[in-house]
């Protein structure tokens, strides 16, 4: 009887650990001693850039698609600090026990070495969005799933020949420029100085390095407006300091008259060409650069994708960008702004593939 007994109470213990190790989620069987999720981190530049808000609302609309909790979708900032981006990704890992998957969007490209190698020795995998080192190859590290391009240079060329275009070809631009040495604001800055090539009516009365902000574009504009009073055009390396120069020209009251482009397709941005006070913005897509650039790396960890196995024209690769102006924006606002998109998740490329971006326009 005491073995029948001593039985018993052991089949009721091993029913009772079952029950609370849960079901199987997207990381497969679980056990009581792994948890049964994956952690999800984007690491970006800061929480105040409304592109980055897309990037984490796109993040989130696949953590739900796969039923991924809350507590496991994460964000850190660097806030252009390479130490505190390093640092607060080395602490995730060892929090978690390396049971994490990292999209990052770095503070400079050289970053990204410093990442891969620790990423690699943690056997962590991750993405990385913008440029990648030009000495560096993806496919040298098995723990780097991709680098996505998004055509900075394109971007900067099409937003900037759109502008010149609706200034009649002619007439004097003030030039928002991102962060000194950073990869996507000297790419797209070349792009903007080859379209004005193309428009010999075109002068450059000034430019700044804003560093991304809209506070440092509105003082930028400011002054331009205030030296400049027949300014007929600016150019923002991207919508948050285009956003910041319409602000300045709603102070002065000739918001509309002076014609604005930028880069990103933020809503505000939207927003503002939607009332006639923008005339362009590129979109990267960026609920789609949040959602499918996890997808990639919880396939590689589970199984499902293998790297290793594509070329490096499929680890780095350059994504196509979408130009909107009045003629499309009431179709990106109803997609986009005032409703939700639906992604194959396992379609990694989506029609957006253009190819390898080692070559592509996009990263001259």
């Amino acid at each position: 009887m005491k073995r029948i007994a001593l039985l018993g109470l052991c089949l009721l213990v091993l029913g009772i650990s079952s029950v609370f190790s849960g079901g199987t989620g997207e990381g497969g069987g679980a056990s009581a001693a792994k948890p049964q999720y994956t952690y999800l981190c984007t690491a970006i530049r800061s929480l105040s850039n409304p592109y980055h808000q897309q990037v984490i609302a796109g993040m989130k609309l696949y953590a739900k698609s796969m039923g991924i909790p809350d507590e496991y979708v994460l964000t850190i900032t660097h806030d252009n600090n390479t130490e505190k981006l390093l640092r607060d990704m080395q602490a995730l890992i060892a929090k978690y026990d390396g049971n994490i998957v990292f999209q990052v969007d770095p503070n400079q490209m050289s970053d990204l070495i410093s990442i891969a190698e620790m990423c690699e020795e943690a056997g962590v995998y991750w993405v990385s969005i913008w440029k990648r080192p030009d000495e560096v190859k993806v496919s040298d590290y098995d723990h780097w799933v991709a680098a996505i391009n998004f055509g900075d240079y394109e971007s900067g060329y099409l937003s900037a020949k759109s502008l010149f275009e609706s200034m009649g070809g002619k007439g004097k631009v003030w030039m928002l420029d991102g962060t000194y040495g950073h990869a996507s604001a000297l790419l797209r800055r070349n792009g903007a100085n080859q379209a004005m090539k193309e428009f010999p009516g075109i002068t450059l009365a000034g430019y700044e390095d804003c560093s991304f902000e809209k506070t440092k574009a509105f003082n930028s504009i400011n002054n331009a407006i205030s030296a400049n009073p027949d300014l007929g055009g600016i150019w923002g390396a991207n919508d948050n300091m285009a956003v910041g120069g319409i602000e300045a020209l709603r102070a002065k009251g000739v918001a509309g008259k002076v014609k604005v482009a930028g880069v990103n397709a933020i809503p505000p941005m939207i927003d503002a060409i939607r009332a006639g006070e923008a005339v362009a913005t590129i979109s990267t897509d960026p609920l789609w650069q949040g959602g499918i650039t996890f997808a990639m790396a919880i396939d590689a960890k589970n199984g499902k994708y293998d790297p290793k196995k594509v070329g490096e024209d499929r680890r780095y690769w350059l994504a196509s960008v979408l130009l909107i102006t009045s003629a499309n924006v009431e179709d990106y606002f109803k997609n986009y702004i005032n409703g939700s998109p639906k992604f194959d998740y396992s379609d990694y490329y989506a029609g957006k593939y253009i190819g390898g971006a080692e070559n592509a326009q996009g990263n001259k």
